[in-house]
């Protein structure tokens, strides 16, 4: 599970057992990644989280434009098809799936990767899903694309998972007891 939002939050679930991370503070591939969507202005990048989240957007906006806006007003200017917020999005969705793709690389996740969070249920509607599978899958080896092919990508579209998640926990355990 990854989630962009103030930051970039990422976890691992096996057998009901989740092995939090801090893959947002991390610079894994970062430079490539920048450069791969086109950033120039690299100074404002230090970690993951400074480009997977709601500042990061802005980031990326002000990246393009010279004009540093909210990420609330940058979709919003996306949805007026402000060229400069499409790039911004774009930008930013680009950027999630290839850090997904070296995260599935590196965690094989069986039953699938899953994205959730307020900011990509707002920015849900402007993922070119062939476009994305096209950056999650990349420029990799026959046998990594063949890979890549198999893992199931969701995005949570549902309010409130964390509590949702809980509650389902709660009542399983409950239910064993």
């Amino acid at each position: 599970m990854i989630g962009p939002g103030t930051g970039l939050g990422a976890a691992f679930i096996s057998n009901n057992v989740v092995f939090p991370t801090e893959v947002g503070n991390t610079q894994f591939t970062f430079q490539q990644i920048l450069a791969d969507v086109g950033v120039t202005n690299v100074q404002q990048f230090k970690v993951l989280e400074d480009l997977l989240s709601g500042r990061g957007i802005s980031r990326l906006y002000e990246n393009f434009s010279g004009v540093l806006n909210s990420p609330e007003d940058v979709v919003r200017l996306c949805k007026d098809k402000d060229q400069n917020a499409i790039k911004a999005i774009d930008a930013f969705i680009d950027s999630l799936a290839i850090v997904i793709s070296d995260m599935a690389l590196t965690y094989m996740p069986g039953r699938g990767i899953f994205v959730a969070g307020g900011l990509m249920r707002t920015i849900y509607n402007f993922i070119d899903q062939e476009r994305f599978i096209n950056r999650f899958i990349g420029q990799r080896k026959s046998m990594h694309q063949d890979l890549l092919q198999q893992i199931p990508i969701g995005i949570i579209t549902r309010e409130m998972t964390c509590l949702h998640g809980n509650l389902a926990f709660l009542t399983s355990q409950l239910m064993k007891s």
